[in-house]
């Protein structure tokens, strides 16, 4: 027929009309399978992927052994690319380095000589100049290969066979590990340690054999031989549909977690969460944490460092330096001095990272831990081929497949070596017939003109197979003698013996799990080697914002508008009494500084409020600014409402301010402690009235705040101190006027009543401080709004009653202004730091206030301007 350009409808009959969407999706899920089987998943028998077993094979079949010399790894890359892999070089050439590299297989397949790179990243040399050869380990892989152990397929050109899967006595998928990613799916399967794999298989078997679970009723695997040797001649196991035993047993993961603790990375490292192994394991999927080891040691000069010697599975330790030295040079890291990788073959990773003196080799740990990959998750997605099917599977099923494939090796190969001894006990049936009637036998060979003549003679006259008659025609002379006659006797009875042992085998699942228990244990002594990964039970604790702050004496101050600022101790330099003082933040409208408070980064602060609530705050929360930096608002960290106010903050875990523990605190210790140990709060409001709260109604503070005491209308909670129930509370006034009395004489109550008067109040006064006295020979503090101070002995003011009006406490006049503050000097403080309300800051030695009786107008130690007032300090 001819063509007719003009007339398509004459190929209308071969055309097949297919909606596209059925076509896509038809090519794409062969597309999809064809990688997800030949290309990135591994089986789940071998624990091998296509590219890896090609290249084990032709190393096998090339002769290149672990007693042989290496081989040039190019060489390798050819005959796997010519023979059997159909891709590019770089993919044979990438698998094969990986196998030699023993920081990403825990049992190397591959042993190589050369550059096949490093944990620092480095790419391996190029194939030219590296060689290689298998491991003894790998032998394991392809012994008893040419026993028709695994089915052979012919490769891409048809012109060789290559095995579908590897006869494997190891289960490499477990010890090894995979790592893939194929079309909508991937596979991510950690390494393990040989010991506890073999172990948990072993303990699977001995399970199945106390539960006496059969292999099937009248089943017996010997009939899959043949028979006689014309059927072992063109036996073909290949071909038969042999239903190889499966191996189910009822196991818990917990049972073989016993065994098998977690994965066992080739890096070592530390692993953390049982539990999340577990689902890991149960489920197929998972998160693993791991973490870096690290040691922190002190030279004798006495500054830290902070030693890696194992890293987390897969990460570069190069890369890791660098992430550490870039977060150090963007300030979120400090103190550190220097970083040296002083790892090495023989000792391994090492890098060290040394710290400038007075820093905290735990904090910035903690800060690698949060920052770098020196902790980061494993996630476990443990997908195989089973069947020629990816599945996501348990660690218990990929043990039964292990198992099962185990009974198939073991079954092929014994019906293979059953067939070859059918075949040799047919042979010297024949030779001893051969033997019997030798000289008849010698005779008819003389007497034929060729060998084909003498071959079809025997046949006729002995009835002899043309096997067995061949192989009297290859019987050499020397076999005649007596000697030869009896090993030909004895390998007939031990070829004899040969047969019932294997046809006993493949009749009892007891001897096959026998055998393969001994094959396991013996790999066991072999190649087992101890655990490098820790497995710790629980997750490391909690890495919060304390741990990753260098512990260190700061400064806090807080303005009357809300702004707070953590500043260093440094800072604030010592002067004399009567300066002028350092130049703070800008004061800007009728802001001022309010608070001012000396703690470490490391203490809580409990701030209290003038609408009668407390709040927490950590100071490490407080950004760390300069003296001249105004500050951020206190909104950022405590929500308070529009009209509330900081009126007075306590500094928790400080020896010297504020010491109490409350999760320590028993309900029935508030009354009878000692004096050692702090169980109230004492309050104090402008308007007199005080109130003792027991602490332990304080041991949980809200985001929101707690409510500590129900105040009158117009009045507002003033100062809180910390005390024991056994000590003298004094309480000072705006005017000079100072009453002391015992704390007994206020009752504690609850944090919603009211207070009782504490102080008799005059007209226009306020209460302007609260504290403690815990001994007679304390001293106590005074300091006016116009920088005048004095020290005076408390042994000066009686104990007296409270709801009194007090006794003058300081002579104040127009000059010294108005008192501000009086503080208890109970504890070896040396120097003091006061700030005005401009944020003008002075620090001085307390030695240079002097000591004055108490009617008396003291001495200035802060020189400040007549618009601006003194309005705290902090003792040091």
């Amino acid at each position: 027929m001819e063509k007719d350009n003009n007339n398509p409808k004459q190929y209308s009959n071969l055309i097949i009309k297919v909606p596209i969407e059925d076509e896509m999706a038809k090519s794409y899920i062969d597309y999809a399978m064809s990688v997800i089987v030949s290309r990135a998943l591994p089986d789940v028998r071998d624990g091998l992927k296509p590219v890896q077993r090609r290249i084990l094979y032709a190393m096998y079949k090339e002769n290149i052994l672990p007693n042989s010399k290496f081989s040039k790894s190019m060489g390798v890359v050819g005959e796997v690319m010519k023979k059997y892999h159909p891709h590019g070089d770089s993919s044979v050439y990438d698998a094969l380095a990986r196998m030699v590299q023993y920081w990403v297989m825990r049992y190397p397949l591959i042993e190589g000589q050369g550059n096949f790179g490093t944990v620092d990243g480095d790419l391996p040399a190029a194939p030219r100049y590296t060689e290689c050869r298998l491991t003894k380990i790998s032998l394991h892989f392809l012994e008893d290969l040419e026993k028709s152990t695994v089915d052979f397929v012919p490769n891409y050109t048809g012109e060789y066979p290559e095995p579908t899967v590897l006869p494997v006595r190891i289960p490499n998928l477990l010890l090894n590990g995979a790592d893939g990613i194929a079309v909508g799916m991937a596979t991510k399967i950690p390494p393990h340690n040989l010991g506890e794999v073999i172990d948990a298989l072993i303990y699977l078997i001995k399970q199945r054999q106390s539960n006496n679970i059969e292999l099937n009723s009248n089943f017996k695997f010997s009939i899959y031989a043949a028979s006689n040797y014309l059927e072992a001649l063109n036996y073909d196991i290949a071909s038969k549909q042999i239903p190889y035993p499966k191996f189910e047993v009822s196991v818990t993961t917990d049972e073989l977690m016993k065994f098998i603790k977690g994965p066992d990375f080739p890096t070592g490292a530390a692993i953390y969460g049982v539990d999340d192994i577990r689902l890991a394991y149960e489920t197929g999927k998972g998160k693993i944490l791991m973490q870096a080891i690290a040691q922190i040691l002190t030279d004798n000069k006495g500054k830290e460092q902070i030693i890696v010697t194992q890293l987390p599975y897969q990460v570069n330790k190069a890369k890791l330096a660098e992430r550490i030295y870039e977060l150090h040079k963007e300030g979120k890291i400090e103190g550190i001095a220097d970083i040296r990788d002083e790892s090495n073959s023989n000792e391994g990773i090492r890098l060290v990272i040394d710290l400038k003196k007075g820093f905290s080799g735990k904090v910035l740990l903690n800060k690698l831990y949060k920052l770098t990959e020196m902790r980061l998750a494993y996630h476990c997605n443990m997908v195989a081929i089973v069947d020629k099917e990816p599945r996501t599977l348990s660690l218990k099923e990929i043990l039964e497949q292990f198992l099962r494939f185990q009974y198939e090796i073991l079954i092929r190969a014994s019906i293979y070596e059953l067939n070859e001894n059918i075949k040799r006990i047919h042979i010297l049936e024949g030779l001893k017939i051969a033997l019997d009637n030798i000289d008849e036998i010698i005779s008819i060979i003389k007497s034929s003109k060729n060998v084909e003549l003498a071959k079809e003679s025997l046949i006729q006259k002995f009835s002899f197979s043309e096997f067995q008659a061949q192989a009297i025609l290859d019987m050499q002379l020397r076999r005649l003698a007596a000697l030869e006659r009896q090993k030909i006797e004895d390998e007939y009875n031990e070829v004899n013996h040969k047969i019932t042992e294997t046809k006993n085998l493949l009749d009892s699942r007891l001897l096959m799990e026998e055998k393969i228990v001994k094959y396991l244990t013996e790999i066991k002594k072999k190649y087992s080697d101890d655990r490098r990964t820790m497995v710790f039970p629980n997750y490391p604790d909690e890495i919060n914002q304390k741990d990753l702050v260098h512990k260190e004496k700061i400064v806090i101050s807080f303005s009357n508008l809300g702004f707070v600022k953590r500043m260093k101790e440094q800072e604030f330099k010592l002067q004399k009494r009567g300066g002028k003082g350092s130049l703070g933040a800008p004061i800007k409208g009728n802001d001022y500084v309010r608070h001012f408070v000396y703690c470490d980064t490391h203490s809580q602060l409990l701030v209290f409020t003038n609408k009668g609530k407390v709040y927490s705050l950590f100071a490490y929360q407080i950004p760390e600014m300069t003296r001249k930096s105004r500050g951020t608002s206190i909104a950022n960290f405590l929500n308070l409402d529009k009209e509330e106010k900081i009126t007075s903050i306590l500094v928790r875990d400080l020896e010297e301010n504020f010491t109490f523990d409350i999760d320590q605190l028993q309900e029935d210790e508030v009354f009878k402690s000692d004096n050692s140990k702090t169980l109230f709060l004492f309050m104090a409001t402008r308007k007199g009235l005080v109130k003792k709260i027991p602490l332990n109604q304080f041991r949980e503070i809200r985001k929101t705040g707690l409510i500590c005491i129900s105040l009158e209308y117009n009045d507002e909670l003033i100062y809180v101190r910390p005390t024991d129930g056994k000590s003298d509370i004094i309480l000072v006034t705006s005017n000079g006027k100072l009453v002391r009395f015992r704390e007994d004489q206020v009752s504690p109550t609850s944090r919603n009543s009211k207070g009782v008067k504490g102080i008799k109040l005059e007209k226009d006064n306020f209460v302007v401080s609260l504290d403690v006295v815990r001994t007679q020979e304390d001293r106590i503090l005074f300091i006016t709004d116009k920088g005048f101070a004095k020290i005076t002995k408390l042994s000066d003011f009686p104990t007296k009653n409270r709801g009194i009006k007090g006794i003058t406490c300081y002579k104040l006049s127009p000059k010294t202004g108005n008192l501000i503050l009086a503080r208890v000097l109970d504890h070896p403080n040396k120097e003091l730091i006061v700030i005005s309300q401009k944020g003008i800051s002075i620090r001085l030695k307390l030695d240079e206030i002097k000591l004055m009786n108490r009617n008396t107008t003291g001495l200035i130690i802060f020189r400040i301007d007549e618009d601006d007032k003194v309005s705290s300090c902090a003792l040091i």
